[in-house]
């Protein structure tokens, strides 16, 4: 079972051309540079305020301004004359496209002090995500934005060619600015610029251990570049500390459980059983909640199983998110392992949930009556 376990996650779907076309040309109906403008006015506010750059991580849309997106892309949806079908798939995936792009613009807030149109940089995976690799490797080759954003993009994918091509390619007052930079992090100089700059004006890099650090580092994968440079054991370290604060975050865990041996995998996904299913709560990767669930089973104690189908429930009934979680709420119950039917208080719940999940379905199949 653990071999098997390690070599389940993560758990990854071929996508037709059909699903790859949709989500092009819903991002390509998406105000990004709207959405930008109004990750800067929050990304001022908390500067304002004081907050800690890692805050920005966890910033979302508020419903109101997102309905207001959805509704203005969908007006541009409708200027073309598309079939109904997929007229309905599009709609459905504006508002997470629109929250995975306002997640990168605040991982990135460079970005929000530009004009470049947002839709020529931003690359997708095929399943929806962010392809960080492509579209850094175009903001970093692109001529339009500053050297400073450039570099920060290198950095992010820790791509050394362009790292060097980048620094040597700056003038005097462009190199002063990284001379003279604090050592705390800010806009232009994130955890990865500063190590960068470190090891480029001195030759040497003093390896960062401090917290802050790796409140930033699950986001990048250029993380990882310098995390390899770690003798085995402190690598190690290093990589099960992004996977904890990626859980915290709940972050896709994929690129961290990818860099793990088979040992460190299985240990880390067992001792976290809950946090890696409550990481598959997020969109893109809801699709796989069930599956996450039947390998997770035998580690997920009652109680903890409980709060998280609560927390599913909560989404139904506010329509919490971007994606419909009843089936996957409904197989939990039918699936979740009978000790947990035997296992008073954790019964009650149980069939608490199943009575409201109930009134959800006969809800439903009253409108669409």
């Amino acid at each position: 079972m653990d071999l098997e376990l390690s070599q389940s996650l993560p758990i990854r779907k071929l996508y037709s051309l059909k699903d790859i076309a949709l989500l092009s040309f819903a991002l390509f109906i998406c105000n990004l540079n709207k959405l930008r403008n109004l990750c800067a006015d929050m990304n001022a506010k908390l500067t304002f305020q004081g907050a800690p750059p890692h805050l920005n991580f966890k910033f979302e849309l508020s419903k109101e301004y997102m309905l207001k997106l959805k509704s203005e892309s969908i007006i541009e949806l409708q200027n073309y004359r598309l079939p109904q079908e997929f007229n309905e798939k599009v709609t459905k995936l504006i508002c997470p496209l629109y929250s995975i792009v306002n997640q990168f613009l605040h991982n990135n807030p460079a970005l929000l002090d530009t004009t470049i149109d947002l839709r020529k940089i931003i690359v997708l995976s095929n399943d929806g995500s962010i392809n960080q690799a492509e579209t850094q490797r175009k903001i970093m080759m692109n001529p339009n934005l500053s050297n400073n954003i450039r570099f920060a993009s290198a950095c992010a994918v820790c791509s050394v060619k362009n790292i060097a091509m980048l620094w040597n390619n700056m003038s005097e007052s462009e190199l002063e600015f990284y001379k003279t930079a604090s050592d705390k992090y800010n806009v232009y100089t994130p955890p990865l610029v500063m190590l960068w700059r470190d090891f480029l004006l001195n030759g040497k890099v003093d390896w960062p251990s401090n917290d802050e650090f790796f409140q930033y580092a699950p986001h990048f994968e250029g993380a990882y570049y310098i995390i390899n440079k770690l003798d085995l054991k402190l690598r190690e370290e290093k990589i099960a500390k992004c996977f904890e604060y990626a859980l915290l975050h709940h972050i896709d865990l994929d690129i961290w459980l990818e860099r793990m041996d088979e040992r460190q995998k299985t240990e880390l996904i067992q001792s976290n059983a809950i946090g890696v299913l409550r990481s598959y709560l997020e969109w893109p990767r809801a699709i796989y909640l069930t599956n996450v669930a039947n390998l997770l089973w035998q580690f997920i104690k009652p109680h903890d199983f409980v709060d998280f189908l609560w927390l599913i429930y909560d989404r139904i009934i506010t329509e919490y998110g971007y994606y419909d979680y009843l089936n996957a709420a409904l197989e939990f119950l039918d699936k979740c392992p009978d000790d947990y039917w035997n296992h008073g208080d954790v019964a009650f719940e149980l069939n608490c949930l199943s009575d409201n999940l109930r009134r959800v379905v006969e809800k439903r199949n009253l409108k669409k009556d």
